[in-house]
């Protein structure tokens, strides 16, 4: 579990090191880009884990459905803002 935790950070610290030495694209297309869509996937991967987990239980399953589905759309609507608020 702490490897694949690891191997998930890599996307997000190379992409980082790429803003902070001012590489504006990669592949021809652009760093902020990879960070906001990866990270929207990431969001996504964990709110399923908080749905299965919310169903699974049988206390403040309602609490953790709502807050799972929340953040799918805040992950949705990040990906749907300009570029620059949504790395705020």
């Amino acid at each position: 579990t702490k490897t694949l935790t690891y191997l998930g950070s890599i996307p997000f610290i190379f992409f980082t090191c790429l803003k902070l030495f001012e590489i504006q694209y990669f592949l021809g297309i652009a760093t902020s880009l990879f960070l906001i869509t990866y990270a929207a996937i990431i969001l996504s991967f964990i709110s399923g884990i908080q749905f299965a987990y919310g169903i699974s239980q049988n206390k403040m399953t309602s609490r953790l459905l709502i807050l799972s589905n929340i953040m799918s759309l805040f992950s949705w609507v990040a990906l749907l803002l300009n570029l620059k608020p949504a790395l705020l």
